[in-house]
């Protein structure tokens, strides 16, 4: 099995496995078509906030991928606390982002929950 993963990574580079498929998939059609409660301006800050969340996470996501090649190089420990970095990064830029965006601090305060 390990052996079927390595082969995996050396032909594929882990920025097109099948979670940023999923993600631009939500992007790009689940967040377009949700509906909340009939509301139109709940659902449009919730597609607006959701939109800024998921390009976030995927462009912090496949920079990470994209570190690939030296993950190696790290001690477990390190590669967790770098992953945890930059997942808290992540957070702050989507939450800043969408602040800036004139999305209501009650919304993402709601998804911090």
């Amino acid at each position: 099995m390990a052996k079927l993963i390595a082969n995996y990574r050396r032909d594929y580079p882990l920025t097109y496995h099948t979670f940023f498929l999923r993600m631009e998939s939500w992007l790009n059609y689940d967040v377009k078509h949700l509906k909340v409660d009939n509301d139109d301006f709940r659902t449009l800050v919730f597609q607006d906030f959701l939109t800024i969340k998921f390009t976030e996470c995927i462009r912090f996501m496949k920079d990470l991928a994209g570190k690939e090649d030296v993950w190696d190089d790290f001690h477990p420990n390190e590669l967790k606390d770098m992953t945890i970095n930059i997942i808290m990064q992540c957070i702050n830029s989507y939450e800043e982002k969408a602040k800036l965006e004139g999305i209501p601090d009650i919304v993402v305060e709601k998804f911090n929950d």
